[in-house]
Formats: structure tokens, C-alpha cells, sequence
């Protein structure tokens, strides 16, 4: 009998040893999928966030060709014959 007894106590501490680690690993597992589930948050955040910035460089880029194509339309006007005409007209005012 004391040998059932015997290996009953170390089956009992087998499956203690197994439990506990069990929910050691269940511990690690949920703590991973916490974090993991932050990090996720924040990634969106962040995306979100260069979305709106890239939105509004592309409403800069947007202007500044607008800019860049009214200043070429200055550029060439100032080389035409008009406005060379223009220019007297208002110097000889003076």
C-alpha cells in the first residue's frame, strides 16, 4: 500500500507541476495578446495620422505646381512684345 500511496503523491505532484505550468504559458500567451493588440492600436493611430499629413503635402505639392504654373505664364509674358508695351507706357507716365 505504501507503494500506491507513494506514487500517488508523485502523480498528484506531476499533475501540479503540469497546471501550474500550463497557466504560465496560458499568463504569457494573454500577455502577448495584449500587447500585440496595443501595438496594433497605435500602428493605426499612426497611420491615420500620416494619412492626414500626406493629405495635406499633397494639397501643398497641389498649390505650389499651380503657383509654379502661373509663374511660368508670368515668365513668358514678360518676353512678349505687349508687355514690353506695358512697361513703356508706365515709365513714360512718370
Amino acid at each position: 500500500m505504501g507503494r500506491k500511496t507513494r506514487k500517488t503523491k508523485i502523480r498528484h505532484d506531476e499533475v501540479r507541476s503540469n497546471r501550474s505550468g500550463l497557466i504560465g504559458i496560458g499568463f504569457v500567451v494573454v500577455s502577448l495578446a495584449v500587447v500585440v493588440g496595443i501595438q496594433g492600436q497605435t500602428l493605426k493611430k499612426k497611420e491615420h495620422e500620416y494619412y492626414l499629413k500626406e493629405q495635406s503635402l499633397q494639397k501643398q505639392i497641389d498649390e505650389e505646381e499651380t503657383l509654379a504654373g502661373k509663374l511660368e505664364e508670368q515668365r513668358i509674358f514678360v518676353q512678349t512684345k505687349q508687355y514690353i508695351e506695358e512697361m513703356e507706357k508706365r515709365n513714360l507716365d512718370w
